[in-house]
């Protein structure tokens, strides 16, 4: 079990502000952080199933208008040689302070641009 602050367990259970955190993994190394004002994350899904050969899985919606993160070539960012994506869900507290529980790790397997 994660770590967690006993200022986590009093927000969690009343309305608060969400904020979520993607790490992109290579070899387990954070290679870039899409977060606050730089994330061009849009959407997302997690899913965990125990019955299932593969227990959990992440959909995640990127929209990059300048195309910097399209991947051009095996070793870009996004590719899905290797690239993993770690996620978080956090709390933003009143004074401005976020703290984030990881959702788990998983593997880039396909993209879809649009």
């Amino acid at each position: 079990m994660q770590s967690r602050s006993t200022l986590w367990d009093t927000y969690i259970q009343q309305s608060h502000t969400a904020c979520t955190k993607i790490e992109i993994l290579y070899n387990g190394e954070v290679q870039y952080t899409f977060e606050g004002e730089n994330s061009l994350v849009t959407e997302g899904q997690i899913g965990y199933d125990i019955q299932s050969a593969i227990r959990g899985s992440a959909s995640i919606t990127i929209e990059d208008s300048t195309g910097n993160f399209v991947p051009s070539e095996m070793t870009s960012l996004l590719a899905p040689y290797g690239t993993e994506i770690r996620c978080y869900r956090g709390i933003q507290y009143t004074d401005g302070t976020k703290e984030y529980m990881s959702l788990g790790i998983f593997p880039i397997l396909v993209l879809v641009w649009r």
